[in-house]
């Protein structure tokens, strides 16, 4: 039926559960028919299709192949257009989709989250990078038509900048999924 529940650490609204911080699955009666589900909106009558989490962000892809991210938005790893969102939480209908332009009539397939930053991967093959660079806040889009060389430099690209183990294992499993589309 495509609904979904999260559960768990909530401080920056990463659950989807509207405006609340509140923690989910660590009190009594919060879970089972407690726990209410996340809000896709109404538009196109659109439902969960896939869920892919960060450390304080969460994005879906939903049934009209379009996308919305919520949580943690500080260096625009939402992908809203604004940095100075702080936490959303609300993932109805007042949650935006991401606007991918209308380019090669491109639809996300999957995406890679880290902590500062999201990569969504298209169905033509194409990736898109929004990310924190140091302690320097900027957002950055990158697309990158993937042939072997430009995959070197993506990988290389990841390895200098986000410097994190964590982040690096994400990416490499998006580039994965390129090799395999």
């Amino acid at each position: 039926n495509y609904k979904m529940k999260c559960f768990g650490f909530n401080f920056d609204k990463q659950l989807g559960l509207g405006d609340t911080f509140d923690n989910k699955g660590d009190d009594e009666n919060e879970m089972g028919s407690n726990l209410a589900n996340v809000d896709p909106g109404t538009i196109d009558n659109a439902k969960f299709k896939s869920v892919h989490c960060g450390h304080q962000h969460t994005c879906s892809i939903l049934t009209n192949d379009k996308s919305k991210c919520w949580g943690l938005n500080q260096y625009g790893q939402l992908g809203i257009g604004s940095s100075n969102a702080g936490n959303i939480g609300n993932a109805g209908d007042a949650l935006p989709f991401i606007d991918f332009g209308d380019t090669d009539n491109i639809k996300p397939i999957s995406f890679a989250l880290g902590q500062y930053h999201t990569c969504t991967l298209f169905d033509n093959k194409k990736l898109n990078v929004l990310e924190m660079v140091g302690l320097v806040r900027l957002v950055m889009k990158i697309t990158i038509g993937l042939d072997h060389h430009h995959l070197i430099w993506v990988i290389i690209f990841h390895l200098l900048i986000l410097e994190q183990i964590l982040m690096f294992l994400q990416f490499i499993h998006l580039v994965m999924l390129i090799i395999i589309v």
